[in-house]
């Protein structure tokens, strides 16, 4: 999916990533010319865009995505086809993010002051209601929900389970920022105001743990930032610094998705205007034990970045899916080191790909 604060009002871009433990530069690598890049290397802006290519996908992936929808709907890779989820609610699903056995949507509805929050049940598929809030991220032992609620001038935080119920009572929070994440330093807020600062606080609040123009992860004890002009990897326990230079001059880090096994992480520069109303995508993974970025075959490619977006699976694929120039909609599997991806030509909503979830995976 693609990572956002609960809607679109601010883009809460997560990327993780390894300690080096010194101050060695990150190396890159491209998919078709393996090897080290030197320090300062870059992409020019003349690089070309290509469309997305890869080899035909065959055989069974076991693969459902969640479609953040309106009504959400299923894809399932393998048949082919797409259906509404059953009992969903209606009137703009605005997220769908995985919780412990199941997935959190949150959804507008007419009249409604906040956006309903939903849980649909990963093994029934049955979908209930948990409550209301303008922002909602799940929990970070996945069994419950953080939901930060705006309603004018005041902005509360609280805590309930996957059944509904109270587990933190609501407090007051300052309304000049947004809920992004639950983290094992806090809870991530992002700023609303683009100058803003983002800062990570306990749970039960009491003073910061970390500050920064941008949080882009957080990895244990260690947190991505970006400072406007380059990356930083910082161990908030010993305060070393490490600077993580950027693989690419395309466009700038919309969001980074950690592996399931941690070695590594996806990470899309995404340029929206290039050279208008043409858009580009370009999707490196970040190898944490190596130190090196490679490119994601095909890359960079034409896409319609407000209608893709990636997950990874539980067994280690990178699944890209939404709308690419000269292809149509497309579901793309990668599997880091891979040489070329997976193709399938899909069908999606109006809306896109943009925010999904991947319910199965075999």
């Amino acid at each position: 999916m693609r990572v956002r604060a609960g809607t679109a009002a601010v883009a809460a871009l997560l990327l993780a990533a390894g300690c080096s433990g010194g101050t060695a530069p990150v190396a890159r690598e491209t998919a078709s010319t393996p090897g080290v890049v030197p320090r300062g290397t870059a992409d020019t802006p003349q690089e070309p865009t290509r469309r997305l290519q890869g080899a035909p996908l065959s055989g069974a992936t076991g693969l459902r995505l969640l479609v953040a929808a309106d009504p959400p709907v299923i894809v399932d890779v393998d048949r082919g086809d797409l259906r509404p989820l059953p009992g969903a609610p209606r009137g703009g699903t605005v997220s769908v993010q995985g919780v412990d056995g199941g997935v959190l949507l949150q959804a507008g509805c007419p009249g409604c002051a906040a956006p309903g929050l939903f849980v649909m049940d990963g093994g029934s598929g049955r979908v209930r209601r948990i409550g209301a809030g303008v922002h909602a991220v799940p929990a970070l032992d996945g069994r419950g929900v953080w939901v930060n609620d705006h309603q004018g001038s005041r902005c509360t935080l609280a805590r309930l389970g996957l059944d509904g119920s109270t587990r933190a009572a609501a407090r007051p929070v300052p309304c000049d920022r947004v809920l992004v994440a639950d983290t094992a330093l806090g809870l991530h807020w992002g700023a609303l105001e683009e100058e803003g600062s983002e800062v990570i606080e306990p749970a039960g609040g009491g003073g910061e743990v970390f500050r920064a123009h941008r949080i882009l992860a957080v990895v244990g004890d260690r947190v991505l930032s970006d400072d406007r002009t380059t990356l930083t990897l910082t161990d908030t326990g010993t305060g070393e610094r490490t600077s993580v230079p950027r693989p690419t001059s395309i466009g700038g880090p919309s969001h980074g998705l950690v592996a399931p096994d941690g070695r590594s992480v996806a990470v899309s520069f995404d340029h929206p205007a290039w050279p208008g109303p043409r858009q580009r995508m370009d999707v490196w993974a970040l190898d944490l034990a190596a130190k090196r970025w490679r490119r994601t075959p095909s890359m960079p490619v034409h896409a319609s970045l407000k209608r893709s977006g990636m997950a990874w699976t539980a067994d280690g694929r990178l699944v890209l899916a939404g709308r690419f120039d000269e292809v149509g909609d497309a579901v793309a599997l990668w599997r880091p080191g891979d040489a070329r991806l997976f193709l399938r030509g899909f069908r999606f909503p109006d809306t896109g790909a943009d925010d999904f979830t991947v319910l199965a995976a075999d």
